[in-house]
């Protein structure tokens, strides 16, 4: 077996067909071959089966090395296929410097590749015997940057580079359509999505592609796959009911609230944030696109202002949280379900307006207390035998949604008593907001009960 380099190679004329050229290989490096045979900027690479022993690649790889560190990355049979992505599921090891290196790389993607189950693709099994991994010359870069390109447009996530963002899961610090994207690489990286775009197509739910900008801000195509199930779904059929009704989408920038949504909303739970939306405008402005909660990125006030005074103090709210505000939350849940249990449909409906005032309530605590209350506490600080989350999860297992959603069902579960723990308030105020950001959820589901009740 032979070291394919990912680009033509002299001596002799290129090859005529890029497809041809790329026979044989899994999906990911064919994309890669593709792309550095349509001129695209792709760093400088070859592909091998993991198989292969030092004495097949490492002319090649003393190569690349001559002009710096490269990167190991994973080219599995089940990666980057037209109908299983397995996105994620491979390994990257960056910052590799020598032949020894290279081989201890290799061996961990191997060790690391998913096999059988629910990630074999059969077809791309019968396809390649072998599972491959690329070595390419690493892009030491300002920027690493993932774009969905859709037929109605582009979205792109802007990272720092360095590492494997994308696996740790770090927050963007820049997100949505690039051409908005301030930054002097801006207009080479629209660029060079539509060449992509124009390469590979957008198929039938679009493409995913990888992008590194390198320090004099030229990025380079790491990576283009096809994007094996809609971005976002039912998106299109929103898109398609607001025209109909002559509507538009919200300005502003909105963030996906997904701690307390991570699945699609019911209508329902639409319904709600209208109702809360018209009632306290400076809640954030929460709305359901396409079936997910939203939120502007507005200040976060019943009133509306922006509140100046000072937040009151973690372990003081604590202790308002367990001694007066749940009890009273309970208390608001027992009654509606009294007037529940009677069956007569005038006091059902009284009931129902009450829930209402019971989950604006709710609501109203939320925003003037708890979030002022955890305002500069955002590390987490936890006591390792004492897990904060189970802390008096027992007594609201009844209320506590599998799904934030005013549908769900409880989780209904009961914790053994040996598992019960003391009230004991932790007394440092950042172990006291941590605690807060576990019983805010106890506040939350009895907000949300009278409504599903």
């Amino acid at each position: 077996m032979t070291v394919r380099w990912l680009h033509p190679r002299p001596p002799g004329p290129p090859p005529a067909d890029a497809f041809e050229f790329a026979r044989g290989l899994p999906s990911k490096a064919a994309a890669l071959v593709r792309a550095a045979h349509a001129g695209l900027p792709v760093p400088v690479g070859f592909a091998i089966p993991l198989t292969e022993p030092p004495a097949t690649w490492s002319a090649a790889a003393m190569e690349l090395l001559a002009s710096g560190p490269v990167i190991v990355r994973s080219a599995l049979a089940i990666e980057d296929d037209e109908t299983h992505s397995a996105a994620g599921l491979g390994l990257s090891v960056p910052d590799v410097g020598d032949l020894a290196a290279i081989e201890v790389a290799l061996a961990a993607v191997a060790a690391t590749a998913p096999s059988g189950g629910a990630y074999t693709n059969p077809a791309a099994s019968s396809r390649f015997a072998d599972d491959y991994a690329i070595v390419q010359r690493q892009v030491d870069g300002r920027f690493a940057i993932v774009a969905a390109i859709e037929p109605e447009g582009s979205y792109i996530e802007v990272h720092a580079a360095g590492g494997d963002p994308f696996a740790r899961g770090e927050e963007p610090f820049y997100a949505g359509d690039p051409q908005r994207w301030i930054d002097p690489a801006a207009s080479e990286v629209v660029g060079l999505l539509r060449r992509t775009a124009a390469e590979f197509g957008t198929g039938s739910h679009g493409l995913d592609v990888e992008l590194v900008v390198s320090a004099a801000g030229a990025p380079a195509l790491v990576q283009a796959r096809p994007l094996v199930a809609p971005l976002h779904p039912g998106w299109s059929e929103f898109v398609a009911e607001l025209s109909r009704r002559g509507e538009e989408l919200p300005g502003g920038t909105l963030i996906l609230d997904d701690e307390h949504n991570p699945a699609p909303l019911s209508v329902a739970h639409a319904w709600l944030l209208e109702l809360l939306s018209a009632r306290r405008p400076g809640a954030g402005g929460p709305m359901a696109l396409a079936g997910w909660l939203y939120v502007r990125s507005l200040p976060r006030a019943p009133s509306g202002d922006v509140e100046n005074h000072t937040a009151p103090k973690p372990v003081e709210v604590l202790e308002q949280l367990r001694d007066e505000i749940l009890p009273a939350a309970r208390e608001r849940l027992l009654a509606i379900q009294r007037f529940i249990a009677r069956d007569d449909p005038e006091t059902i409906a009284q009931a129902f307006d009450d829930a209402i005032a019971a989950f604006v309530a709710m609501v109203d605590i939320y925003l003037t207390v708890l979030i002022p209350a955890r305002r500069g506490h955002g590390a987490l600080v936890a006591v390792p035998d004492d897990p904060l989350c189970l802390r008096d999860r027992d007594a609201f297992a009844d209320v506590l949604p599998l799904a934030w959603d005013v549908a769900s069902p409880s989780i209904a579960i009961a914790l053994p008593s040996s598992d019960r723990r003391p009230t004991a308030l932790p007394r440092d105020p950042a172990a006291a907001a941590t605690l807060l950001r576990e019983w805010d959820d106890h506040l939350f589901a009895l907000g949300l009960a009278p409504l599903r009740a």
